[in-house]
């Protein structure tokens, strides 16, 4: 009889680790989907609709880091600023034709797991496919986005996603 609660214990106790495992992985996925298709809509040229219903093309997207997860944005209108001069970092504020505005905002989803720290602004530019991260182009250094199982300790309860200026994304 010991045996039984103690395999029925196990059981449960194991199935919790393995859902917890699954939110992290899930969280990770999603993330990463997120800034595929921001650097896809930046390198297609995405545009945006104004009020009236005219195409508006932007001069990047990028994904800033909030408070309970991220949002997406979209820079300036490229038809009314020098995009080269603008700050690639996500300013409140902006207009539809000159600022940055908000796409939509993504609240981490899982209840199990979390974005640990925020993370630099990532910024995708067209038409050379470069990326900038914290407004910059030529760091060495990747964007580091970290994955935590709440309530765990890193390394053995966390994914990083690393994003580098060359485009490249990895899940570690």
């Amino acid at each position: 009889m010991v045996l039984v609660i103690m395999g029925i214990f196990a059981g449960v106790l194991l199935s919790r680790v393995s859902r917890t495992r699954t939110d992290l992985n899930a969280l990770a996925q999603v993330i990463m989907s997120d800034i595929r298709q921001v650097q896809a809509d930046a390198n297609n040229g995405r545009t945006m609709t104004d009020s009236l219903g005219q195409p508006s093309y932007r001069c990047g997207y990028g994904i800033h880091a909030e408070s309970d997860g991220y949002l997406v944005y979209a820079g300036p209108d490229a038809t009314a600023v020098s995009c080269a001069a603008q700050n690639k970092n996500y300013e409140t504020g902006g207009t539809f034709s000159a600022g940055d505005i908000r796409v939509r905002a993504v609240v981490a989803p899982s209840s199990a797991a979390t974005i640990a720290q925020d993370f630099p602004d990532i910024f995708f530019v067209p038409p050379n496919f470069t990326t900038y991260i914290d407004n910059n182009a030529t760091t060495a250094e990747p964007a580091r986005i970290t994955i935590m199982i709440k309530g765990g300790s890193c390394p053995a309860d966390c994914k990083t996603i690393d994003v580098y200026t060359s485009g490249k994304i990895q899940l570690e």
